[in-house]
């Protein structure tokens, strides 16, 4: 049954197949088949298995098993591991696929508790909750600031129209992230959520100036509230943009990411 177990892992789209399993309990099979010519009964496992690891050619395979007290009171393997090759993960799509994969392949088996573990799947594991938590983020700081627009903005059709502002920049940055070469992951998230502070000082104090100016037709408002703020406001945007200019060749990707997400 186990050795079934780590067939069915072997042999899956994202795996390369039985010649890749390292796993100790198929290299004590051949132990005893092909170098003692003998075998065991089920009874005698833990005799074998103890043999088998005081072998000093079998000295590799003892970090892969843990003994114990088991639930009988005997002492035997609690936990042990097995290691198989992969392919075809290069691609964020195929490693989140090889992460659902080997999880349901380890759900046919819980009879024996198993947990699948690689490097990646700290990162496959952040794909599947990045986006998300993006949109839940962005929709709640937009509604945040659609509360604050109508607290400090006397003019409530205004702060809808802050919020689709907002919105509209939000997702011109997302969409150059993608032509700059910018993955979606928590350092760009993080950096994303930022970028709706900083939109909303265009947005805001420019809708302010407009509803708070004491002309009488909307294009002399608009222009004495560019008039006023719109300088002002060229000027932060420049000087946020030099503030980070400097980080654009630094060697370290959430520098560089944090730099080109805060330009954008």
């Amino acid at each position: 049954m186990i050795l079934s177990m780590s067939h069915a892992f072997a042999n899956s789209k994202h795996t390369i197949g039985d010649e890749s399993i390292q796993f100790w309990l198929k290299e004590m099979e051949i132990y005893y088949r092909d170098e003692l010519q003998m075998s065991y009964s089920d009874e005698m496992f833990y005799e074998a298995a103890k043999h088998f690891f005081s072998a000093k050619k079998n000295d590799q395979w003892t970090e892969d098993v843990k003994w114990g007290r088991l639930p009988s009171g005997k002492i035997g393997i609690v936990a042990f591991r097995f290691l198989i090759g992969m392919k075809n993960i290069v691609s964020s799509v195929e490693q989140q696929e090889t992460t659902k994969l080997m999880r349901e392949i380890a759900g046919r088996y819980n009879r024996y508790n198993v947990t699948t573990f690689m490097p990646l799947w700290l990162f496959t594991d952040q794909y599947d909750l990045v986006v998300p938590n993006t949109v839940q983020d962005i929709v709640v700081a937009i509604i945040v600031m659609i509360i604050m627009s109508l607290a400090l903005i006397p003019q409530p059709m205004c702060s809808i129209w802050v919020a689709l502002a907002i919105a509209s920049i939000d997702l011109g940055v997302i969409g150059f992230m993608t032509l700059w070469d910018v993955r979606l992951d928590a350092i760009s998230m993080i950096t994303i959520i930022m970028s709706i502070g900083f939109s909303v000082d265009y947005s805001a104090h420019i809708t302010y100036g407009y509803v708070v100016s004491k002309k009488h037709t909307p294009k002399e408002r608009i222009t004495e509230a560019l008039g006023a703020l719109g300088w002002p406001l060229t000027q932060g945007a420049i000087s946020t943009i030099l503030a980070v200019v400097s980080l654009a060749d630094v060697p370290a990707y959430m520098i560089v990411t944090f730099f080109k997400t805060v330009f954008l």
